[in-house]
Order: structure tokens, then C-alpha cells, then sequence
């Protein structure tokens, strides 16, 4: 009786880590990175955060672009080794299912950049 037991709450601990793994891989609808920095976009809520990865006084940037936005842009920038903004996209007139680009930018201590863009709908 003990083993069956210790065997079920074994198979339910496993069972609860991959439910939990898959509700992770779902929280973010959009992810990215490059050496240095990285993002996460939440479609529910417009919720984007950018992550500064490497300790080397450099700073990770993610630039949201829209046409229809006045001014066209937002940009969320975290700076610091392992600090993250988290910016929301919250009254930039963006309508549901509405194309944006993420541009993902780090500068590295040499004061050049490495750029990556992603495509996602609001």
C-alpha cells in the first residue's frame, strides 16, 4: 500500500511539473534574444518584458512599432546585469489583432548594437 502510495504522488509531482512547464511556454505569446538581452511580449494585457542578460554596463532595448501609433514607437529599455522593465502597451491605440514589430536592441560596451525583429498581433 505504502508503494502505491509513494508511486502515485510520484507520478503526481511529475504530472504537476509538466503542466507547469506548459503553462510557462504559454504565458508569453511572443519571446526573443541575442547575446545580452532578451524579451517576453504577453498578448493579454499588452504586457512586454525586456531582460538585460550580461554584466558588461551595457543596456537590452526592445523598440514596439505600429503605424497607426502617433509617433509610430515605444520603447522599453532595461540596464544593469539581470534587470528587467516591464513596460505595457496599455493606450497606444492598439486594436486586437493588430500588427506590431518588436525590435530587440542591445548595446554592447563597444557602443555597438545587436539587433533582432520579431513580428507579433497585439
Amino acid at each position: 500500500m505504502n508503494r502505491i502510495v509513494r508511486g502515485a504522488t510520484v507520478l503526481a509531482a511529475a504530472g504537476g511539473l509538466v503542466l507547469g512547464a506548459q503553462s510557462a511556454a504559454m504565458a508569453a505569446d511572443k519571446t526573443g534574444s541575442v547575446t545580452g538581452g532578451s524579451f517576453a511580449y504577453i498578448d493579454s494585457g499588452n504586457i512586454l518584458t525586456v531582460t538585460d542578460t550580461k554584466k558588461d554596463d551595457a543596456w537590452a532595448e526592445v523598440i514596439v512599432f505600429n503605424k497607426a501609433w502617433p509617433g509610430g514607437a515605444l520603447t522599453c529599455k532595461a540596464e544593469g546585469a539581470g534587470k528587467s522593465k516591464r513596460c505595457t502597451l496599455a493606450g497606444t491605440d492598439t486594436r486586437e489583432n493588430e500588427k506590431i514589430t518588436l525590435w530587440l536592441r542591445v548595446m554592447n560596451t563597444k557602443g555597438k548594437f545587436i539587433d533582432k525583429e520579431y513580428t507579433t498581433y497585439a
